[in-house]
């Protein structure tokens, strides 16, 4: 079992014998630097061998979404050897800024691009690039309902709401309780940016984003090719939009945050342009796809000087005058933000207020301690570290003489990373902070704080249900980021019957902000389309001017107060889990399940008030099952519905709804029948072709394997190295991609060198080599069997 935050052993040991069972649980970084995944520089964390374990179990596995990283490389690593071992990846969140992110975790476990061929998905990979293309304003995976409904059991609040409303769980004092979950609640807290930093945010939008033509500030220091001798003009690196989002994000966030990286900024210009006078120009990789936008290590890394190139390849002149100009707007913009003091800034006058009405709150509704405090427990997030420090010193020096705030003064903590402000670890905070529901061991079990400042370490993997207030004190730009904040407090079990949730907004220049940020992805998602770029470059995607519209649409939820992005977890009500429609298919045979059973084949129904007219189909073609719903205004086959989830979703009803079939649709029912059959044909037929089923191969895998064919490494052997182009061979996604590229780019220009470094690289990422569906035998149109149709009217 590996979780983010390693279990401390009395409770681990408690833990096991609780259930009576043995398993080891490690946190991340113990998993990820045992010395049978890194070698002798590790440490003995696995008390077994690796091919002695069966089951492994992650939990927040959102956190192994990308390929690339440490822990991912340790997991792969870990799940080969034999006998082969089974993989429960456990997440809230398997989405957070792409289908990629979901897709990337299926691979762990299902290696096989045709693996879902069964199910009428030909490429595993091309499934997902159809859904992120064709679902971009919520992110979920609808046309993904088949494959994820074979390998996912999903429960949602919605889901144990409806059907386990009377069961128990076990508290953590080990008695059992109804499971319920509290009420919540979202509450606007409003303050004026434009007073604090007067005139910034329209300089800002003039020199960095204008509505119309190219932005004064260039960037010139970290897309230097645009300066290359012979160099011919093409869309603007993804790297300069990430940037620019990341400064206005901290703009928003506190002046604080803002100048210290703008200060940041200018000094890395600085050492540009002495490198640029000793003859060299300092590049960056530029970075598509990015996890943590909204947070200061990635955006760090943005900022990293990587190579460097021999300045006489470059206009000197030209680039060096816009560096100049760069370093110049700068220092106008942090000449505005030093300005700005701690008592001079509205946001945080807007927090000192919310805090006393929560404190005045928990006094006028506690019962006395412990639950007075319990209520006026408050977790502060913010994406930044400077900002969390920002907040904390101004809190600290205002506690000593606010009235109303004296309950926190000594009572609070901030944590940025492993690094608390009182000197004390990470864990002695969460214990301080919420001993009861942390399950706090004996000598850590006091309750010392009532207020905790914390940047998004704390999102995941933590029970503090003792606490029942969040504030997010910056602008919500990632709303499934504020659902993950949420479910530390909103979780079974909790003491409190309604939790609060404070959003910050700078309600005189909202819509500037957002309208700043949807030109930047704009211009994001039309680089990305001109030259192809399957995946994101900014969380959001290619689409990403459609996909923000959508964050919008949910931040304009948020500022009218209203619950439904928590109440929900982010999920649409409407999209059912396979699980939970099998639920309702039980419950109508526990009910009438012998009048179903005796129905005869070809039999129809039909109901009032449904998402669309039209008539839905269930039919079989020997132990396929197939779903189609046929809109009424659609003229051929091209516009009847496949998903299986839209299909679903259409006829949607529960047992009070009348049956109704209204005449022009039952006149109409053999034309339909005719276009669901012929819709089900063309899927068949398309899947006896073997042309069909081969895989697309993207140029580097393809030249990767012509390379091992020609200079087969030497000390491997010729099986080997055939498994490895067969692995080579096969349809990988753009972070597998990525991966490979980097190796290939940092091997030496030895060619069977090179071809080592391809081989053990397949390797490491454990690429299997792709095997083809077998296709399907050809049919008749009259071997499509009609199970049963429906007639959908609307009113």
């Amino acid at each position: 079992l590996i979780c983010p935050a390693a279990l401390r052993d009395g409770t681990w040991a408690r833990f096991q014998d609780r259930y009576r069972i043995y398993m080891e649980c490690l946190s991340y970084e113990q998993f990820a630097s045992d010395v049978q995944i890194i070698g002798s520089s590790g440490v003995n964390y696995l008390k077994a061998g690796l091919n002695e374990y069966s089951l492994v179990v992650i939990d927040e596995s959102q956190a192994f979404r990308n390929p690339g990283i440490e822990r991912a490389a340790a997991l792969r690593k870990l799940l080969q050897g034999s006998p082969q071992k089974r993989l429960v990846l456990m997440t809230a969140t398997p989405v957070n800024n792409s289908l990629w992110d979901l897709y990337y975790l299926l691979t762990y476990f299902i290696k096989q691009d045709a693996a879902f061929a069964h199910k009428g998905v030909v490429s595993l990979r091309k499934r997902f690039a159809q859904a992120q293309a064709e679902d971009p304003t919520t992110l979920k995976p609808d046309l993904l309902f088949d494959i994820l409904d074979a390998v996912t059991v999903r429960r949602t609040r919605n889901f144990v709401k409806k059907y386990y409303p009377n069961d128990t769980i076990r508290a953590p004092g080990g008695e059992q309780v109804t499971i319920k979950f509290p009420r919540p609640h979202v509450h606007r807290i409003d303050y004026e940016l434009e007073p604090m930093l007067p005139g910034l945010l329209q300089d800002f939008e003039e020199k960095v984003m204008p509505e119309l033509g190219e932005p004064e500030l260039s960037l010139a220091r970290y897309a230097p090719d645009k300066y290359r001798k012979g160099h011919s003009p093409g869309p603007e690196p993804s790297l300069l939009g990430l940037i620019r989002s990341g400064l206005l994000k901290r703009l928003e966030s506190s002046p604080y945050a803002f100048a210290n990286t703008v200060r940041k900024m200018i000094a890395d210009h600085e050492t540009f342009l002495e490198a640029l006078e000793r003859g060299s120009v300092l590049t960056s990789d530029e970075i598509h796809d990015l996890q943590e936008m909204d947070g200061d290590e990635a955006f760090d890394e943005l900022l990293e000087s990587l190579n460097t190139l021999p300045a006489g390849d470059f206009d000197v002149s030209q680039l060096t005058s816009a560096v100049q100009n760069d370093i110049a707007i700068f220092r106008g913009f942090l000449e505005v933000a030093e300005l700005v003091t701690e008592d001079e800034d509205t946001k945080l006058q807007a927090l000192l207020e919310a805090l006393k009405d929560i404190a005045q709150k928990a006094k006028a509704e506690g019962l006395g301690e412990p639950d007075t405090r319990n209520k006026r427990k408050v977790i502060i997030f913010s994406y930044f570290a400077d900002t969390v420090f920002w907040i904390h010193r101004y809190l600290s020096k205002a506690m000593e003489t606010e009235p109303g705030l004296q309950e926190y003064n000594g009572r609070t903590v901030s944590l940025v990373g492993n690094t608390t402000s009182l000197g004390a670890t990470r864990e002695q905070a969460i214990f301080g902070f919420a001993p009861e529901s942390t399950e706090a061991p004996p000598g850590s079990d006091d309750d010392r704080f009532d207020l905790l400042i914390s940047t998004d370490v704390l999102a995941e993997g933590q029970n503090l249900q003792q606490c029942r207030n969040v504030l997010n004190y910056d602008l919500p730009w990632n709303p499934q980021r504020l659902v993950q904040r949420h479910g530390r407090v909103d979780r079974i079990g909790s003491p409190h019957d309604d939790v609060y949730i404070g959003c910050f907004f700078p309600d005189d220049a909202l819509d500037r902000l957002l309208r700043l940020e949807d030109r930047v992805r704009l211009k994001l998602a039309q680089a990305a389309a001109s030259i192809g770029v399957e995946s994101d470059v900014v969380p959001g995607g290619p689409t990403a001017e459609v996909v923000f519209a959508g964050t919008i649409n949910e931040i304009e939820a948020l500022r009218r107060e209203e619950a439904d992005l928590f109440e929900t977890g982010g999920e649409d009500p409407r999209a059912h889990s396979g699980e939970e429609y099998r639920q309702e298919l039980r419950q109508g045979l526990e009910n009438q399940g012998s009048t179903i059973e005796g129905l005869p084949w070809a039999v129809g129904s039909g109901f009032r008030a449904g998402l669309e007219e039209g008539h839905f189909f269930c039919c079989k073609v020997g132990d396929r099952l197939y779903l189609r719903f046929v809109p009424s205004d659609v003229d051929d086959v091209e516009g009847v519905i496949t998903n299986t989830l839209e299909c679903l979703r259409r006829i949607s009803c529960d047992a009070q709804t009348p049956r109704y079939v209204p005449d022009n649709l039952l006149a109409s029912v053999y034309d339909a029948w005719s276009k669901a059959k012929e819709s089900v044909f063309q899927e068949w037929q398309f899947l006896t072709d073997p042309a069909n089923l081969q895989p697309r191969i993207r140029p580097l895998f393809r030249d990767s394997a012509d390379h091992i064919r020609r200079y087969p490494p030497p000390t491997i052997t010729q099986e080997e190295v055939d498994q490895t182009v067969e692995a080579l061979e096969a349809p990988w996604g753009m972070r597998i991609e990525r991966e490979l590229r980097n190796a290939v780019n940092a091997a030496s220009q030895d060619p069977h060198e090179k071809s080592r470094v391809i081989y053990e690289k397949v390797n490491e990422l454990a690429l299997e080599p792709f095997v083809a569906p077998d296709p399907l035998p050809p049919i008749y149109d009259d071997e499509i069997q009609l199970v049963c149709w429906m007639a959908i009217s609307v009113d």
